[in-house]
């Protein structure tokens, strides 16, 4: 199901009432978590969508712990654009920001998947649920940068 957007009913505040202003301001700041939240699914949907309409985003249900090493995925999609030297994020479709891998393409083949991931950075434990995915490449080694394209990529 294509994720959701529920409306804010709940008005902002105005100064032009004092008397209710703090419990409106509480209401609508209230509402701003799960309207957040809601947001970032559709932009993830959006993100990958449009990496999988390019060729550049795939599923993995290989087997995997995260590590600095040369890692084999079968992408469950065959035929996609990856090309070797390519940046890509690889990370677990459900615990995206604690369990994921960062490198380049190793070896690919198209016609079955078959992809290697020279892994550069390493975060987490096991994992079999993996998502393959173009992202730009970094510049220098600062784990913060790799963490901010990571998570600009998912959708925060």
């Amino acid at each position: 199901m294509v994720a959701q957007v529920t409306a804010i009913t709940q008005e902002p505040p105005s100064t032009a009432d004092p008397a209710n202003f703090d419990t409106e301001a509480d209401a609508f700041l209230g509402a701003l978590p799960n309207f957040q939240d809601q947001l970032n699914a559709v932009a993830l949907e959006v993100n990958n969508t449009s990496n999988l309409i390019n060729g550049y985003y795939a599923t993995s249900t290989t087997t995997a712990t995260p590590s600095v090493t040369t890692i084999s995925f079968t992408l469950q999609q065959a035929n996609k654009s990856f090309v070797v030297g390519q940046p890509v994020s690889v990370y677990d479709i459900s615990t995206p920001d604690t369990r994921y891998m960062v490198g380049t393409v190793y070896s690919f083949v198209p016609a079955t998947g078959v992809m290697q991931v020279a892994v550069t950075t390493a975060v987490g434990t096991q994992g079999s649920n993996w998502a393959v995915a173009s992202t730009a490449p970094f510049i220098d080694n600062s784990p913060a940068l790799k963490a901010l394209a990571i998570l600009t990529f998912i959708g925060y």
